[in-house]
């Protein structure tokens, strides 16, 4: 199977149970400098586990479960792996939100606040 089977297989693969698609196919990723010596990915994660030499990059692709995690996390005791590990698994399990207020609602907070610098303005002119 070639890098594009592979991608196709997996997106028309049926999501993990109770994991949204935009989290299955998402790519998270964390600055680590090298693995550990000797560390080798386990078969069932290679597709979605993946170190970049060059980048200094760990990249987990999709959700990553607390089973993955803790089998992960087994393979080695290294400190800045084990960080970085803990990084990609708090990356990759939950989504940011990120709220933004759109046009419209910055244009009712202007007249709303114009409205009311007027009323006030507009008392004090009335009592004077």
């Amino acid at each position: 199977m070639n890098g594009t089977q592979r991608l196709a297989a997996a997106d028309s693969a049926p999501a993990r149970q109770g994991v949204p698609k935009r989290l299955a196919a998402r790519e998270s990723t964390v600055r680590l400098q090298t693995l550990p010596p000797g560390l080798e990915f386990p078969v069932a994660l290679r597709d979605r586990l993946s170190f970049d030499p060059v980048r200094n990059r760990l990249m987990f692709r999709g959700f990553m479960t607390k089973a993955d995690y803790d089998h992960l996390r087994a393979l080695s005791g290294e400190v800045a792996y084990l960080r970085a590990l803990d990084q990609l698994f708090r990356n990759s399990s939950y989504e940011r939100r990120v709220v933004s207020i759109s046009a419209m609602a910055w244009w009712s907070l202007l007249v709303g606040g114009c409205l009311a610098g007027g009323t006030v303005l507009w008392y004090f002119l009335c009592r004077a």
